[in-house]
């Protein structure tokens, strides 16, 4: 049987592959997920599905990558502190790189609910929107993953992901006239700053560890009649 070090290595990596792939901007708070749903792997539903993040059966095109579905009693925590339990329709993958690939499925696949969390600004964050948008039901969620996540030093598995994005609207030899343009973003309702770079007063929106936020955000800002690019953060 694998260590919990074992087994945070071993899914940790493939985390970090699938984030890239499906553009979300942490892995330390999904592989904390997966440490509390499976008990480090040692769960039932771990042992007998391959499912690491207790991921509910709903339809095969929800998650494609599921090769089935297990039966198992599971229990939601209502608003009161109660819990409620009952016998639950899981998915039930061949492999732990298949759960992994699961999971964003089901992120991806759930009608626009789970958008934000390519958005999170931080790990703690990520399980803050997660819990609000209905993943899981314990009260305590976030603390108890979060817990998880400093005491094993999760945020190394998000050191890989550096490049950040920006919406370049301007660039100026002249400060005032980025003062200028900044002002008019401004007065349209688009937070804007000003950063020299290269001698060039360039003036951005945003500061974004996703791609296409940041590329949403241009096209959201062209509308407006401005005239904008994603660039690197530099």
């Amino acid at each position: 049987m694998a260590t919990q070090t074992q087994f945070i290595k071993e899914i940790g990596t493939l985390i970090q592959k699938y984030i890239k792939i499906y553009e979300y901007p942490y892995a330390s708070p999904i592989i904390a997920q997966a440490c509390l749903e499976s008990a480090y792997g040692t769960s039932e539903l771990a042992t007998n599905a391959h499912n690491y993040f207790g991921i509910k059966y709903t339809t095969s095109t929800r998650v494609p990558s599921a090769s089935g579905y297990y039966y198992k009693v599971g229990s939601e925590q209502n608003s009161d502190g109660s819990y409620t339990s009952s016998t639950m329709k899981w998915c039930k993958f061949d492999s732990m790189e298949d759960c992994v690939k699961g999971y964003f499925e089901f992120l991806k696949n759930g009608y626009g609910r789970y958008d934000n969390l390519k958005s999170a600004t931080s790990p703690k964050n990520y399980l803050e929107l997660i819990r609000a948008d209905g993943y899981a039901t314990s009260l305590s969620y976030v603390n108890n993953n979060y817990k998880v996540i400093t005491e094993n030093n999760l945020t190394s598995y998000d050191t890989a992901k550096t490049t950040y994005y920006v919406v370049n609207c301007g660039s100026y030899s002249v400060y005032r006239n980025a003062v200028e343009l900044q002002a008019e973003l401004t007065h349209n309702y688009i937070g804007a700053y000003i950063r020299k770079v290269d001698n060039l007063y360039k003036v951005r929106v945003g500061k974004y560890n996703n791609k296409s936020v940041a590329e949403s955000k241009m096209k959201e800002i062209k509308a407006k009649g401005f005239d904008c690019f994603v660039t690197e953060y530099d």
